[in-house]
């Protein structure tokens, strides 16, 4: 993957994808979970409520570099897009440009050159459409008014002035936010959430592999972020983890379906993707419990797999779904969808976190 080639000679603005990386974005980490764009007001679940709600956005000058050019201002974009892996702002079924903005290069300073904005937004009536209320991710792009980024490729997660804010958590009522008599998760512990991705015109990546992994030994940093989002969530207990440790302990037992019933605690019965817009996608389903672990007792990728190819400018909505009908209650489940391009670089990602009622 490259830079937005417009923004390219631009070498101070940028923002961060995972706190402190200077804007050098880590391909390999959940780089969609930025910090510098969030929605100040929300529900435990994130979920933005209907009224009066403030953004922030964290923007920061290396003051070092160049602009490329002599700016009037630094400008900056917000978009409230549908939960969503890629996302494409150009396309209004997916992303709603929720503020716009400019501020002066002035008011970067030494020594710590950032500059933070919070601005209000009203959702739309409307749920379901991008700028409404509910689970929505955040896109932010800055740049210098000197330069033109591309209009709806963000050249992620590579290109430093461009961040995502993608994240999604079911409660233990399993109820959808704004809207009565649906729910994400029924009481039997069936799981339903919607998602999209999406290939942007000028995007040469046709193969696309969706991939969604169940996050059983999540990193530090991240875990530590979950939990401080899930302290007031619904029915939140603990997080479904399964360290090296407790796989063997559950491998040693004799039985193999006691083992299996001591893992059902912990993993989904099954998850996929339906794709029923790729009726001849390639499925690789390593998604249920006997497919966690090798012979001897090591742990593998909780994966569901698909492979198509998508046209320049489409957009794809998926249901996700997930059988958590043996699983412990209080249990918050991990998943992580992410687009991949042919080398299996992640081009955009979606966390989703599930707590069992």
């Amino acid at each position: 993957m490259a830079v937005d080639p417009g923004l390219q000679s631009d070498t101070n603005i940028y923002m961060e994808a995972i706190a402190s990386d200077g804007g050098v974005h880590n391909a390999g980490g959940t780089w969609w979970l930025s910090p510098d764009v969030m929605v100040g007001t929300t529900t435990p679940t994130g979920a933005v409520p209907q009224g009066a709600n403030h953004v922030n956005v964290r923007v920061h000058n290396k003051l070092t570099g160049t602009y490329g050019g002599t700016p009037d201002a630094i400008h900056m974009a917000v978009w409230a897009a549908i939960p969503s892996a890629v996302i494409n702002v150009s396309n209004p079924n997916q992303a709603s440009l929720i503020g716009g903005f400019d501020v002066d290069p002035s008011v970067f300073m030494m020594p710590s050159s950032v500059f933070i904005n919070s601005f209000a937004w009203t959702p739309l009536n409307d749920p379901s459409k991008p700028g409404g209320p509910g689970h929505k991710c955040l896109v932010a792009r800055c740049f210098p008014d000197n330069l033109a980024p591309s209009l709806n490729n963000l050249f992620l997660p590579d290109d430093p002035h461009s961040v995502q804010h993608n994240l999604g958590i079911v409660d233990s009522t399993g109820v959808v936010p704004a809207l009565r008599g649906s729910r994400f998760l029924t009481r039997a512990g069936k799981l339903r959430f919607e998602i999209a991705t999406a290939r942007p015109d000028g995007d040469e990546d046709a193969e696309v592999t969706l991939m969604a992994r169940a996050d059983f030994n999540p990193k530090p940093v991240l875990l530590a972020r979950l939990q401080k989002k899930l302290e007031k969530v619904e029915g939140f207990e603990r997080f479904a983890l399964l360290p090296p440790g407790h796989v063997k302990k559950i491998m040693g037992m004799k039985s193999k379906a006691a083992a299996l019933r001591a893992l059902a605690k912990v993993v989904p019965q099954s998850f996929r993707m339906q794709l029923e817009d790729f009726p001849d996608a390639r499925i690789y389903d390593f998604s249920r419990p006997e497919k966690l672990y090798d012979a001897g007792g090591r742990l593998f990728s909780h994966r569901f797999e698909a492979k198509f190819e998508m046209e320049p400018g489409q957009m794809t909505v998926f249901p996700f779904e997930a059988d958590l009908s043996e699983v412990e209650p209080g249990n918050a489940q991990i998943f992580h969808i992410t687009h991949l391009g042919p080398n299996r670089t992640i081009k955009g990602g979606y966390t989703l976190v599930v707590v069992k009622g």
